[in-house]
């Protein structure tokens, strides 16, 4: 087992059961649609969080089936997820907006199953086996997802919802936004089923010193900020390509309300630093983000204070997204071992990185005056 900031590359397969025919029929025949009779079921993702597989049709047409377990994803948050990925369908984003039955209703029900059906979205899935944490593949794919993100946040500017409802494992800034972070956290723990039980209990004397020197430098800039919805996990295994640009965005899962800069942090953290090899020589892909960043300013530009607002949420924006695997892990699955990796290794482990030369160095590259 490799772990490093809580980086667990052994753990590569779903965390739910595959999906079955006697699963795939029952939905499929509530969208008005019907399997192909012979193995219908064509590939399955070994991604973690869900059960999703591609399925064959009677018609010779394919769809991506997902299977959520409901505690993790009640029908009225992929219901709100729903609705901003249509709203970015007609705003000309390439994205796949998902099916509706004949009661327009986006989810079906099965059991302790959520499954939401979409048609396939077009692009080559070139990052199915890079590890997670990596930079993109060549300079080439950071511009153009950079360029890409832009055109999302753009597109989201003309989206108005609330944040979505509360559940496990999606992207949220709301209690970075009080003045009393130590409160505002042990609220919104609370939120989150069964996070409470699987912290320990000075859980907030060891977060607090890491992260409140960058939370007060975010509330200076605070004013700053336009809410807007964003992806919320923006990196190169969410995209598919055609050749060196992106040509297809997908996997929502995490979306929220947000900012533009709280969104671009995430990206950030999730493609530009090598967590997996945060001490070696070269932990930061630092032309990658230089042109991730030109690519995304020339359709966004960015003043000095968007930039340090950046910059002053990356050491802050993997904070609830860690809590919240911690319980995915502890309370959902049982599994203590990726909880307590979740929550020394990302949770504590990644807010300390940002104390250290080279995450210092980071926070000055982004934002030198601020």
């Amino acid at each position: 087992m490799s772990i490093a900031l809580g980086i667990d590359e052994s753990h590569k397969v779903s965390d739910w059961p595959p999906l079955q025919e006697q699963d795939i029929c029952h939905v499929l025949k509530g969208f008005g649609l019907s399997p192909a009779a012979h193995r219908p079921i064509r590939w399955q993702s070994e991604r973690p969080f869900s059960s999703a597989g591609i399925i064959r049709l009677n018609d010779g047409h394919e769809v991506f089936i997902k299977r959520h377990d409901y505690r993790l994803r009640p029908a009225d948050s992929l219901t709100d997820e729903h609705r901003f990925i249509e709203h970015l369908l007609a705003e000309g984003l390439p994205v796949c907006a998902p099916l509706r039955d004949h009661q327009q209703l986006s989810t079906l029900i099965a059991g302790n199953g959520v499954f939401e059906v979409f048609p396939l979205l077009k692009g080559d899935d070139l990052y199915h086996t890079t590890r997670s944490w990596e930079p993109y593949h060549n300079i080439q794919h950071a511009a153009s997802a950079g360029a890409m993100l832009a055109r999302l946040h753009q597109a989201s500017s003309h989206y108005h919802a609330p944040s979505r409802s509360p559940c496990l494992l999606t992207s949220c800034m709301e209690p970075l936004l009080q003045e009393d972070l130590g409160e505002s956290l042990r609220h919104w723990v609370l939120t989150q089923p069964g996070l409470s039980a699987h912290l320990p209990a000075n859980w907030l004397d060891e977060l607090l010193p890491l992260i409140t020197p960058f939370h007060q430098h975010f509330l200076s800039l605070r004013d700053c900020m336009t809410p807007l919805w964003g992806h919320g996990d923006w990196h190169g295994s969410n995209l598919t390509w055609h050749q060196d640009h992106v040509y297809g965005i997908f996997d929502f899962g995490m979306s929220n309300l947000s900012c533009a800069e709280f969104d671009l942090a995430v990206a950030l953290e999730r493609s530009f630093i090598r967590w997996i090899a945060p001490n070696s020589s070269q932990p930061i892909a630092y032309e990658q983000i230089e042109h991730f960043l030109e690519a995304y300013n020339h359709h966004c530009p960015r003043t000095a204070a968007r930039n340090a607002l950046v910059a002053s949420l990356l050491p802050l924006c993997h904070i609830t997204f860690a809590l919240s695997e911690i319980a995915y892990y502890g309370y959902l699955l049982g599994d203590k071992a990726h909880a307590d990796i979740a929550y020394h290794g990302y949770l504590l482990g990644h807010a300390r990185w940002f104390h250290s030369s080279a995450g210092q160095g980071l926070l000055y590259a982004l934002a030198p005056y601020a």
